[in-house]
Protein backbone atom coordinates (compact mmCIF):
# COMPACT_ATOMS: atom_id res chain seq x y z
CA UNK A 1 0.00 0.00 0.00
CA UNK A 2 1.22 3.51 -1.11
CA UNK A 3 2.09 5.81 1.66
CA UNK A 4 -0.28 9.09 1.31
CA UNK A 5 1.06 12.10 2.93
CA UNK A 6 -1.87 12.73 5.37
CA UNK A 7 -2.23 13.44 9.52
CA UNK A 8 -4.56 9.79 8.75
CA UNK A 9 -1.86 8.22 6.94
CA UNK A 10 1.05 8.93 9.53
CA UNK A 11 -1.46 7.66 12.20
CA UNK A 12 -1.91 4.54 10.92
CA UNK A 13 2.04 4.87 10.41
CA UNK A 14 2.65 5.37 14.25
CA UNK A 15 0.99 2.43 14.96
CA UNK A 16 2.79 0.39 12.56
CA UNK A 17 6.36 2.08 13.90
CA UNK A 18 5.28 1.18 17.92
CA UNK A 19 4.81 -2.26 17.05
CA UNK A 20 8.29 -2.77 15.24
CA UNK A 21 9.45 -1.22 18.34
CA UNK A 22 8.47 -3.83 19.54
CA UNK A 23 11.31 -5.55 18.93
CA UNK A 24 14.08 -3.09 17.52
CA UNK A 25 15.44 0.35 19.26
CA UNK A 26 14.68 3.88 18.08
CA UNK A 27 18.20 3.80 16.81
CA UNK A 28 18.30 0.49 14.56
CA UNK A 29 15.11 1.56 13.40
CA UNK A 30 16.34 5.24 12.34
CA UNK A 31 19.71 3.47 10.51
CA UNK A 32 18.10 0.42 9.09
CA UNK A 33 14.67 2.30 7.89
CA UNK A 34 17.15 5.39 6.09
CA UNK A 35 17.36 7.79 8.21
CA UNK A 36 20.73 7.63 9.02
CA UNK A 37 21.34 8.24 12.76
CA UNK A 38 18.46 10.73 13.71
CA UNK A 39 17.34 7.99 16.33
CA UNK A 40 15.27 11.32 17.79
CA UNK A 41 12.92 11.50 14.91
CA UNK A 42 11.74 8.23 15.70
CA UNK A 43 11.40 9.14 19.44
CA UNK A 44 9.59 12.20 19.11
CA UNK A 45 7.28 10.52 16.21
CA UNK A 46 6.54 7.48 18.32
CA UNK A 47 5.48 9.40 21.44
CA UNK A 48 3.53 12.07 19.86
CA UNK A 49 -0.48 12.46 20.53
CA UNK A 50 -1.37 11.86 16.75
CA UNK A 51 -5.12 11.36 17.73
CA UNK A 52 -5.68 14.66 18.69
CA UNK A 53 -3.72 16.65 16.28
CA UNK A 54 -4.57 16.84 12.21
CA UNK A 55 -1.07 18.19 11.87
CA UNK A 56 2.00 16.64 10.41
CA UNK A 57 4.36 15.21 11.89
CA UNK A 58 7.18 13.81 9.35
CA UNK A 59 8.24 15.19 6.38
CA UNK A 60 7.46 13.62 3.29
CA UNK A 61 10.87 11.55 2.48
CA UNK A 62 10.89 10.88 6.01
CA UNK A 63 7.80 9.37 6.32
CA UNK A 64 7.80 7.78 3.11
CA UNK A 65 11.19 5.51 4.02
CA UNK A 66 9.50 4.35 7.41
CA UNK A 67 6.78 3.62 5.52
CA UNK A 68 8.17 1.55 3.36
CA UNK A 69 10.46 0.10 6.37
CA UNK A 70 7.33 -1.08 8.30
CA UNK A 71 5.39 -2.08 5.29
CA UNK A 72 4.88 -5.91 6.94
CA UNK A 73 3.15 -3.76 10.38
CA UNK A 74 1.58 -1.94 7.86
CA UNK A 75 0.05 -4.47 6.16
CA UNK A 76 -0.65 -6.32 9.29
CA UNK A 77 -2.56 -3.02 10.69
CA UNK A 78 -4.56 -3.06 7.70
CA UNK A 79 -5.43 -6.67 7.08
CA UNK A 80 -6.51 -6.96 11.21
CA UNK A 81 -8.37 -3.60 11.18
CA UNK A 82 -6.41 -2.15 13.68
CA UNK A 83 -5.32 0.85 12.05
CA UNK A 84 -8.87 2.50 13.66
CA UNK A 85 -11.60 4.26 11.75
CA UNK A 86 -9.32 7.26 11.18
CA UNK A 87 -7.28 5.55 8.26
CA UNK A 88 -10.30 3.93 7.13
CA UNK A 89 -12.56 7.27 6.84
CA UNK A 90 -9.75 9.27 5.15
CA UNK A 91 -9.71 6.58 2.48
CA UNK A 92 -13.72 6.59 2.15
CA UNK A 93 -12.89 10.67 1.63
CA UNK A 94 -10.52 10.02 -0.70
CA UNK A 95 -12.78 7.97 -2.97
CA UNK A 96 -15.80 9.66 -2.64
CA UNK A 97 -13.86 12.90 -3.37
CA UNK A 98 -12.31 11.30 -6.20
CA UNK A 99 -15.39 10.02 -8.18
CA UNK A 100 -17.64 13.01 -7.64
CA UNK A 101 -14.65 14.97 -9.12
CA UNK A 102 -14.72 12.49 -12.22
CA UNK A 103 -18.28 12.96 -12.56
CA UNK A 104 -18.48 16.22 -11.80
CA UNK A 105 -21.08 15.98 -9.41
CA UNK A 106 -21.49 18.85 -7.24
CA UNK A 107 -21.67 18.49 -3.63
CA UNK A 108 -25.16 20.55 -3.61
CA UNK A 109 -26.15 17.82 -6.06
CA UNK A 110 -26.32 15.18 -2.72
CA UNK A 111 -27.55 17.61 -0.22
CA UNK A 112 -30.72 18.51 -1.93
CA UNK A 113 -31.85 14.57 -1.48
CA UNK A 114 -32.02 15.90 2.35
CA UNK A 115 -34.07 18.34 1.73
CA UNK A 116 -36.45 19.42 0.14
CA UNK A 117 -36.90 15.64 -1.29
CA UNK A 118 -36.68 13.89 2.23
CA UNK A 119 -34.33 10.96 2.18
CA UNK A 120 -34.24 9.32 5.39
CA UNK A 121 -31.14 7.64 7.39
CA UNK A 122 -32.66 4.09 8.02
CA UNK A 123 -34.26 2.11 5.10
CA UNK A 124 -34.62 -1.60 4.37
CA UNK A 125 -33.02 -3.05 0.86
CA UNK A 126 -34.51 -5.64 -0.73
CA UNK A 127 -32.90 -8.19 -3.30
CA UNK A 128 -32.72 -11.51 -4.48
CA UNK A 129 -30.46 -14.04 -2.44
CA UNK A 130 -27.25 -14.95 -3.54
CA UNK A 131 -27.02 -18.03 -1.01
CA UNK A 132 -30.68 -19.26 -1.42
CA UNK A 133 -31.87 -18.86 -4.60
CA UNK A 134 -35.46 -18.12 -4.87
CA UNK A 135 -35.22 -16.03 -1.68
CA UNK A 136 -35.29 -12.69 -0.52
CA UNK A 137 -32.33 -10.64 1.40
CA UNK A 138 -33.79 -8.07 3.37
CA UNK A 139 -30.88 -6.01 4.87
CA UNK A 140 -30.19 -2.70 6.85
CA UNK A 141 -29.43 0.41 5.50
CA UNK A 142 -27.77 3.51 7.32
CA UNK A 143 -27.30 7.32 5.37
CA UNK A 144 -25.63 9.69 6.63
CA UNK A 145 -24.24 13.07 4.92
CA UNK A 146 -20.47 13.18 5.85
CA UNK A 147 -19.30 16.72 5.81
CA UNK A 148 -21.68 17.95 4.22
CA UNK A 149 -20.14 16.42 1.19
CA UNK A 150 -21.34 12.87 0.23
CA UNK A 151 -23.06 10.10 2.32
CA UNK A 152 -22.12 7.56 4.39
CA UNK A 153 -23.65 4.44 4.14
CA UNK A 154 -23.41 1.51 5.68
CA UNK A 155 -25.24 -2.14 5.29
CA UNK A 156 -26.06 -5.09 7.56
CA UNK A 157 -27.15 -8.48 6.16
CA UNK A 158 -28.45 -11.17 8.25
CA UNK A 159 -29.31 -14.87 7.44
CA UNK A 160 -30.94 -16.63 9.98
CA UNK A 161 -30.53 -19.93 8.20
CA UNK A 162 -31.95 -23.40 9.69
CA UNK A 163 -33.14 -23.90 13.33
CA UNK A 164 -31.00 -24.47 15.81
CA UNK A 165 -27.83 -22.57 13.68
CA UNK A 166 -26.26 -18.83 14.63
CA UNK A 167 -27.89 -16.25 12.90
CA UNK A 168 -25.03 -15.39 10.07
CA UNK A 169 -24.36 -11.77 9.40
CA UNK A 170 -22.89 -9.68 6.41
CA UNK A 171 -21.41 -6.17 6.92
CA UNK A 172 -20.70 -3.68 4.00
CA UNK A 173 -19.58 0.12 4.27
CA UNK A 174 -18.81 3.02 1.56
CA UNK A 175 -19.89 6.39 0.26
CA UNK A 176 -22.91 7.18 -2.04
CA UNK A 177 -23.65 10.34 -4.07
CA UNK A 178 -26.22 12.18 -6.79
CA UNK A 179 -25.52 12.47 -10.10
CA UNK A 180 -28.34 13.56 -12.89
CA UNK A 181 -30.94 12.56 -10.25
CA UNK A 182 -30.16 9.34 -9.28
CA UNK A 183 -28.55 7.93 -6.20
CA UNK A 184 -25.50 6.11 -6.24
CA UNK A 185 -23.85 4.15 -3.55
CA UNK A 186 -20.05 2.44 -3.67
CA UNK A 187 -19.92 -0.09 -0.85
CA UNK A 188 -17.24 -2.96 0.01
CA UNK A 189 -18.30 -6.42 1.51
CA UNK A 190 -15.98 -5.98 4.41
CA UNK A 191 -15.03 -10.14 5.15
CA UNK A 192 -14.82 -10.48 1.61
CA UNK A 193 -13.58 -7.18 0.39
CA UNK A 194 -16.13 -7.41 -2.57
CA UNK A 195 -17.26 -4.35 -4.35
CA UNK A 196 -21.19 -3.74 -4.36
CA UNK A 197 -22.81 -0.84 -6.43
CA UNK A 198 -26.03 0.63 -6.39
CA UNK A 199 -28.33 2.96 -8.79
CA UNK A 200 -31.48 4.25 -7.70
CA UNK A 201 -33.26 6.00 -10.39
CA UNK A 202 -36.98 5.77 -8.93
CA UNK A 203 -38.42 7.49 -5.72
CA UNK A 204 -41.99 7.42 -4.09
CA UNK A 205 -42.92 10.58 -1.79
CA UNK A 206 -44.54 10.03 1.60
CA UNK A 207 -47.67 12.46 3.08
CA UNK A 208 -45.00 13.57 4.97
CA UNK A 209 -42.73 14.54 2.38
CA UNK A 210 -40.10 12.04 3.33
CA UNK A 211 -38.75 9.50 1.03
CA UNK A 212 -40.48 6.22 1.53
CA UNK A 213 -39.47 3.95 -1.11
CA UNK A 214 -36.62 3.66 -3.82
CA UNK A 215 -36.24 1.64 -6.76
CA UNK A 216 -32.85 0.59 -8.63
CA UNK A 217 -30.53 -1.94 -9.47
CA UNK A 218 -27.15 -3.14 -8.08
CA UNK A 219 -24.07 -5.08 -9.45
CA UNK A 220 -22.05 -6.98 -7.18
CA UNK A 221 -19.82 -10.10 -7.21
CA UNK A 222 -19.00 -12.41 -4.99
CA UNK A 223 -15.90 -15.06 -5.52
CA UNK A 224 -17.63 -18.04 -3.90
CA UNK A 225 -20.29 -18.70 -7.18
CA UNK A 226 -19.00 -18.92 -10.62
CA UNK A 227 -20.82 -16.42 -12.16
CA UNK A 228 -18.31 -13.74 -11.30
CA UNK A 229 -20.30 -10.79 -11.42
CA UNK A 230 -24.36 -10.39 -11.24
CA UNK A 231 -26.91 -7.38 -11.31
CA UNK A 232 -30.27 -7.64 -9.57
CA UNK A 233 -33.37 -5.19 -9.26
CA UNK A 234 -33.20 -3.45 -5.46
CA UNK A 235 -35.75 -1.92 -3.68
CA UNK A 236 -35.29 0.58 -0.40
CA UNK A 237 -38.09 1.12 1.97
CA UNK A 238 -37.76 3.37 4.51
CA UNK A 239 -38.08 2.27 8.02
CA UNK A 240 -40.46 4.48 9.14
CA UNK A 241 -42.85 2.56 6.32
CA UNK A 242 -41.97 -0.76 7.83
CA UNK A 243 -43.14 0.03 11.30
CA UNK A 244 -46.32 1.06 9.92
CA UNK A 245 -46.91 -1.78 7.86
CA UNK A 246 -45.82 -4.16 11.09
CA UNK A 247 -48.07 -2.08 13.02
CA UNK A 248 -51.16 -2.94 10.62
CA UNK A 249 -50.50 -6.32 10.96
CA UNK A 250 -49.37 -6.91 14.01
CA UNK A 251 -51.10 -3.91 16.07
CA UNK A 252 -50.45 -4.93 19.32
CA UNK A 253 -47.39 -6.25 19.16
CA UNK A 254 -43.79 -4.13 19.39
CA UNK A 255 -42.23 -3.63 16.38
CA UNK A 256 -38.28 -4.74 16.13
CA UNK A 257 -36.27 -3.74 13.08
CA UNK A 258 -33.37 -6.00 14.12
CA UNK A 259 -35.67 -8.84 13.75
CA UNK A 260 -36.84 -7.73 9.89
CA UNK A 261 -33.08 -8.32 9.22
CA UNK A 262 -33.14 -11.77 7.23
CA UNK A 263 -32.56 -14.12 4.41
CA UNK A 264 -36.52 -15.78 3.87
CA UNK A 265 -38.84 -16.59 1.34
CA UNK A 266 -41.03 -14.03 -0.22
CA UNK A 267 -44.54 -14.62 0.88
CA UNK A 268 -47.14 -16.17 -1.13
CA UNK A 269 -50.08 -14.36 0.17
CA UNK A 270 -50.14 -11.15 2.28
CA UNK A 271 -46.75 -9.35 3.13
CA UNK A 272 -45.48 -11.66 5.96
CA UNK A 273 -43.08 -14.49 5.79
CA UNK A 274 -43.37 -16.68 8.50
CA UNK A 275 -40.46 -18.77 9.49
CA UNK A 276 -40.08 -21.08 12.26
CA UNK A 277 -41.03 -18.10 14.95
CA UNK A 278 -39.95 -15.32 12.42
CA UNK A 279 -42.18 -12.95 11.03
CA UNK A 280 -40.74 -10.86 8.10
CA UNK A 281 -42.72 -8.03 7.13
CA UNK A 282 -42.64 -6.73 3.34
CA UNK A 283 -43.93 -4.09 1.36
CA UNK A 284 -46.03 -4.96 -1.55
CA UNK A 285 -44.73 -2.69 -4.06
CA UNK A 286 -41.57 -3.19 -3.09
CA UNK A 287 -41.59 -6.94 -3.72
CA UNK A 288 -43.69 -6.71 -6.85
CA UNK A 289 -40.23 -4.62 -8.47
CA UNK A 290 -37.98 -7.43 -7.36
CA UNK A 291 -40.26 -10.18 -8.22
CA UNK A 292 -38.45 -11.05 -11.49
CA UNK A 293 -35.09 -11.05 -10.68
CA UNK A 294 -35.83 -13.04 -7.59
CA UNK A 295 -37.95 -15.96 -9.93
CA UNK A 296 -35.13 -16.27 -12.30
CA UNK A 297 -32.41 -16.87 -9.98
CA UNK A 298 -28.84 -15.58 -9.73
CA UNK A 299 -28.06 -17.79 -12.67
CA UNK A 300 -30.11 -15.82 -15.11
CA UNK A 301 -28.75 -12.73 -13.22
CA UNK A 302 -24.94 -13.62 -14.34
CA UNK A 303 -23.10 -11.28 -16.24
CA UNK A 304 -20.63 -13.44 -17.97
Amino acid sequence: MMYHHTPQYQLVLQKALLKKFGSLSDERIAREGGLGCSKMTVQRFRTANLEKSQRLMLHYDVATRLWNYCREEVEDLITQRKAGDDFYKHTERLAADALMGFYYAHPEQTRRWIKPEGLQKKYFCYKPSFRRPGQVVKSRITIDLADGQYFKVEEQQADGGKPGVQKSTEHSKGFGFSKSGRLWFHLMEESREQPRVFCFHKRDIDHDGHISRLSGYVVESDRRYSGGVFTFKVGLTSQTWDNALWLQEFPDEPYNPGEQTDNVPAPKKGVVSYVDNRRVIFDRDTLAYIKSDVEAGIDAQSLD
